[in-house]
Parts: structure tokens; C-alpha cells; sequence
């Protein structure tokens, strides 16, 4: 509602890069490939996402392991992706099917059954200073009576998860990611700075304009993260740019406050 009636620039949109959804599942290449392809159509309805092409090579967990809180990216695709100007990286992961046995119902009613969960996990990476945006999992489950459980309820249940569950599966996960990056704030990077002015990670593309306004931050404290990994958490500002000169996936911005601007600066859309 205030988006609609105040005034103000748009946010940028944001560049997503979204890898191939893992199975884990056994749907095989073909349906897998199908449920992608509803996936990127669902996200490419946001108008505030830019859908980037995946490398060739992305994440990937091994067979019949459950990951309950997505994939991370490695330090490698880490680095590609920030080169190319990405800001967001999801990864998907069909889980593996899961039973489990339960007692339902009451005296003298109760019965034994069998509950299949169907579920997708997904991790949204921020890119630009490579720390999770968000993880989460959505499930559904399909429930038989533990007496006609057999060598085929697998097949059935996959069959039953293709027609009905994933569709609203990734609906729904479509549809908390695009609600996750319209909250968050546009963040780039000054990538090269001159004697006056300095090139930004933001162009065209995603909808920028001469005159947009960017606060510049200073690398702030680093926390060490599991497995060693260094990060700097967003310092205080220093400083504000405008867009001067605006190219493709690229822009010329000027100093509007501040000094000492170099590259590798976290920029944040105003």
C-alpha cells in the first residue's frame, strides 16, 4: 500500500541467478527439466527480477541425502558469479522421498499409515557479500494405509508429486522468493574507480537511470564463519554516488558526499 501511494524512485531490479533444481528425488531428466521450466516462468512474473542464465557448472548433493537447508555455493561459483555482477544465486533441491508411520484417527477407529512427504528446499544466496538471503523448505505429504504400502507406492507417489504437489510446491517457494528480494534493498559493487568518476555493477538491465542515487559503505567487522570463511558484515556509509552515463549491464556514477571511494565498496540503492 505505501509503495502505491507515495512517491519515490523504484527500486532496481535484482539479477537472479537460479541453477538447475537438484533431484534427489529420482524424477528423472525430462520431468525434472519440466518443473524448472515452471519454476523460471513463475519467477520471470516478478517485475523486480532479472533472470540470468546459470553457469554450466553449479551445486549439486549427492543422491538420496537430505538436505533439509539447501546447498551453499562453493567459493568458485562464489567468485564467477560476482565477476558477472549477479546479486542473488538460488539453489533448489527436490529431497528425497521420506515416509513416515503414524497412528491416526480415534478408539475404535485407528489405523496405521503411511505419510510420503514430497519437498523442495531452496537456499537464495546474496551474492555480493555472500551471505545467505534465504532458506527454506516446502513440503506436502500423500498418505496411505500402511497394509496397502508395496513395491509400487513409490512409483505411485512420484506419479501423484508430478501431477499435483510440485506445481504447488514451487508456487509457493516462487513465490516466497520474489517477496524475500522485494524487501531487500538493491546492493552492488564499485567495481573500478578513476581519478572522477567510477563504474558500477548496475546498468540498464535492471532498470537504471541517470540521477539514481546509491549509498556507498565501508566494510564493516568480520565475522569468521564455519569452515573459515572470512566475512564483513555492511559497515557504516561513507558516502553517496549518482548514476552519470548508464550502459547495458554497466554505469559511470559521479561522488555526490564523501571520499576515498575504491573498488570492491558495497553500493545500496536509495
Amino acid at each position: 500500500l505505501v509503495d502505491k501511494v507515495t512517491p519515490g524512485q523504484k527500486d532496481l531490479k535484482k539479477r537472479l541467478m537460479v541453477f538447475p533444481l537438484i533431484d534427489d528425488a529420482g524424477f528423472g531428466p525430462q520431468t525434472t527439466a519440466r518443473f524448472n521450466r515452471a519454476f523460471l516462468d513463475r519467477l520471470a512474473q516478478s517485475p523486480y527480477v532479472v533472470l540470468q542464465e546459470p553457469l554450466d557448472t553449479g551445486p549439486s548433493v549427492g543422491r538420496g541425502k537430505s538436505i533439509r537447508f539447501g546447498a551453499v555455493l562453493d567459493a568458485e561459483t562464489v567468485a564467477r558469479t560476482q565477476a558477472m555482477g549477479i546479486n542473488w544465486a538460488l539453489i533448489g533441491i527436490i529431497q528425497p522421498f521420506e515416509m513416515t508411520n503414524k497412528r491416526t484417527g480415534i478408539w475404535p477407529f485407528r489405523g496405521n499409515k503411511a505419510d510420503y512427504e514430497v519437498s523442495v528446499a531452496i537456499t537464495v544466496v546474496d551474492i555480493t557479500n555472500t551471505t545467505l538471503l534465504l532458506t527454506r523448505q516446502e513440503s506436502r505429504s500423500i498418505r496411505f494405509d500402511s497394509e496397502e504400502v508395496d513395491q509400487r507406492t513409490e512409483q505411485i507417489v512420484r506419479e501423484e508429486a508430478i501431477a499435483e504437489d510440485m506445481p504447488k510446491i514451487l508456487k509457493k517457494q516462487a513465490k516466497a522468493v520474489i517477496k524475500a528480494l522485494r524487501k531487500n534493498r538493491w546492493k552492488g559493487k564499485i567495481v573500478q574507480v578513476t581519478e572522477k568518476t567510477m563504474r558500477i555493477n548496475a546498468g540498464r538491465d535492471v532498470g537504471l537511470k541517470p540521477g539514481h542515487r546509491f549509498d556507498v559503505f565501508a566494510p564493516g567487522e568480520t565475522v569468521t564463519a564455519k569452515g573459515g570463511r572470512n566475512l564483513a558484515i555492511l559497515g557504516e556509509r561513507v558516502g553517496q554516488i549518482e548514476a552519470a552515463s548508464v550502459e547495458e549491464t554497466e554505469a559511470t556514477a559521479i561522488p555526490v558526499s564523501g571520499e576515498n571511494f575504491r573498488a570492491g565498496l558495497i553500493i545500496r540503492s536509495r
